[in-house]
Formats: C-alpha cells, structure tokens, sequence
C-alpha cells in the first residue's frame, strides 16, 4: 500500500511540474514573435541622434553655393551642347533648370529648342560697342556722329544710352532678369550676360546677378529662400508636397532662423501645415 500510494504521490507531483510548464506557454509565444529590436546594441548617445520619422535633412547654402550650382550646370551643357556658356545659361533658365530635360529636347530638335527660348536665328559677331557711320537710334532719333551704338545676335541696333535705359527699368523697376528680351518691338531674343556686362555699370551687374540666383532658387522644387530679415542663404529639403499631412519639416539656417519648409512660418510643430 506504501508503495501504491508513494507510486500516486510521485504522478501527481509530475502532473503538477507539467501543468506548471504548459501555463508558462504565453511566455514562449511571446518570445518567439518577438521582432528584433532596431536599437539594440545602440547607447544613449545614439538614440538621441537617430533620426525621427517626422525629422527632414536640409542643407543651407549661401549667395557663392548658389552661383556656383548655376556654373557648374552652365558648364556641363556648354560642353555637351557645344554652344556659348550665356546661350547655355538662358535655356536653363527656360527649362527651369531641369538639365535632363532640356538636353533631351535639344538632341531631338535644337534648332526649335533655340528658337522657343529667344535663341533663333543670329549673326555670327561677338556683341562689341560700336560708332556706326549715318546710324540713327531708331527709339530717341539721335545720329550724332560719335553716337556710341549696340546690337545683341538678333541684330537689332540701339544706341547704348537707349539700351541702358531700357535695361536699368527692367532690372531696378521691374526685377527682371532671366528674360530680358531684345528691345526691338516682337523681337523675342533673350539678353544674355555678356551682352548686360558690356552695357551697365557694375552696381547694376550685381543687381542683374542677385536676381538671376533668386530665379533659380524659386524654379526649385527643393530651394527656398530664409525668411530671416537680411537672410541671403537658401535652404534645400526634399519633402515631398504628399508628406507634410504627417510631417512638419522644420530647418534652421546659419543665420539661426528656424522655419518650417512647407509653409515658410515659423516653426509650428507639432501641428501640420496648413494651406
């Protein structure tokens, strides 16, 4: 009988073991589903410079980055097109510098690619000041005979005080700079740089210069201006217009202004960006 009940003693002691095992069953399963944890093996150090789900990379660049991004696309299609750097300039400036773009339009049809940018048909002389002998300025009627004239590759000839007139209303007045056209009526040439350096002053060259680097950044997709008081720094960040329902893009400059590159305010999060 000692034996038997021992033997009855021992069983229920095991069923108890097993039972205890199948109730820790939860914590296996738990452990099998578990994911790897991303951060493991980081320090703290590293875990405050992970980057957030709703934080953006941005790069600030100053007046020099700006021009120089614009010279080195002049350059590549200078090479690639054979054609003037300033004519190079000014289809970038169409094309809202999107190189790719324009290249492949120009390998297709360059002669209509020219001409749709005000770069068609043009004499083969370098634009020069030049004393023309019987020459009348056909907008002030003035034929000295001294009479210090100029013509872009259309051809269409002005007397420089005329053009210099024209060009300082454009550029002071007006703020223009990337299409300046001929000052021919219906003439659609476009003026290019070396043509301005020859007939203004510099104030007025450094004048042209801003605006072209303002044009460029506002063509951009992913160029904004700081809205900083006195701010000439420019602020690249590639979100997307689709992301900024759950994402606030704020970006700081040199200049230690803060805003948000989706609106240009302030920066407001963790609230969305309004439109």
């Amino acid at each position: 009988m000692d034996t038997d009940e021992e033997y009855m003693s021992t069983m229920s002691t095991d069923d108890e073991v097993l039972i205890d095992d199948s109730g820790d069953e939860d914590f296996g399963d738990d452990f099998d589903d578990d994911a790897p944890d991303p951060d493991f093996g980081l320090s703290s150090k590293d875990l405050d410079k992970k980057k957030k789900a709703y934080e953006t990379t941005h790069k600030v660049f100053e007046p020099s980055d700006i021009q120089r991004q614009q010279s080195e696309m002049i350059d590549e299609v200078n090479m690639i097109c054979d054609i003037r750097k300033e004519d190079a300039a000014i289809l970038l400036r169409h094309f809202r510098w999107q190189k790719e773009r324009l290249l492949e339009d120009y390998m297709d049809r360059p002669k209509k690619v020219l001409e749709a940018v005000g770069l068609g048909r043009s004499s083969s002389n370098l634009p020069k000041l030049e004393i023309v002998p019987g020459f009348m300025c056909d907008i002030c009627c003035e034929d000295g005979d001294d009479l210090q004239t100029f013509a872009m590759k259309c051809g269409h000839r002005f007397c420089v005080d005329c053009y210099r007139r024209y060009l300082t209303q454009k550029i002071k007045e007006e703020g223009e700079a990337a299409r300046i056209q001929c000052p021919a009526d219906g003439c659609p040439r476009i003026l290019d740089s070396r043509s301005l350096d020859i007939l203004v002053m510099p104030d007025l060259q450094g004048r042209y210069r801003e605006l072209l680097n303002r044009t460029y950044v506002e063509d951009s997709d992913v160029l904004k201006w700081c809205p900083a008081p006195d701010c000439a720094n420019a602020i690249e960040c590639a979100v997307k217009k689709k992301d900024l329902s759950r994402i606030v893009p704020t970006v700081s400059c040199r200049c230690g202004h803060c805003f948000c590159f989706g609106c240009g305010l302030n920066d407001h999060q963790p609230a969305p960006v309004s439109w």
